[in-house]
């Protein structure tokens, strides 16, 4: 056990990581708007901190052997026309696909997670930060 510890302090990781049979890789490069050139610890960090929840629930699904069901409703295209009015009639049409109708949405997180597939993480982030969202083939994920 000390030697997995020295190892797992020698390469800057934890314990758990160093044994797990599979390893959960993301491949997140982040993406914010901000000023050219400028570098936000607080993005970089909040950045991680997704990446890091990401990851463990992803390996603790596989250790589980659940599978994540995505129930993502149809894309609609842009059409000619009224830009405002197609918006309308497109959400109008997903609050009847949601069963949601004309009624008050009063629990996103849990419209999101158990309706739609999405995961959702809360956290307290830096006050430059308002959120994050992660969208990639494989999973999706948001933080805020």
């Amino acid at each position: 056990m000390d030697e997995i510890r020295r190892l797992a302090r020698l390469y800057g990781t934890s314990i758990n990581a160093l044994l797990r049979t599979e390893a959960v890789v993301t491949d997140l490069a982040p993406q914010f708007r901000r000023q050219y050139g400028r570098q936000d610890d607080a993005a970089e960090q909040a950045a991680k901190l997704l990446t890091e929840l990401a990851q463990a629930e992803v390996e603790l699904e596989n250790l589980l052997g659940i599978k994540r069901s995505r129930n993502y409703p149809p894309e609609r295209p842009i059409l000619p026309g009224d830009v405002r009015a197609q918006a309308e009639h497109d959400a109008l049409e997903l609050r009847q696909w949601l069963g949601l109708g004309f009624n008050p949405v009063t629990d996103i997180v849990t419209l999101l997670e158990l309706q739609l597939g999405v995961r959702v993480y809360i956290r307290k982030l830096d006050a430059r930060v308002a959120g994050l969202l992660l969208l990639t083939k494989r999973w999706v994920r948001a933080c805020s």
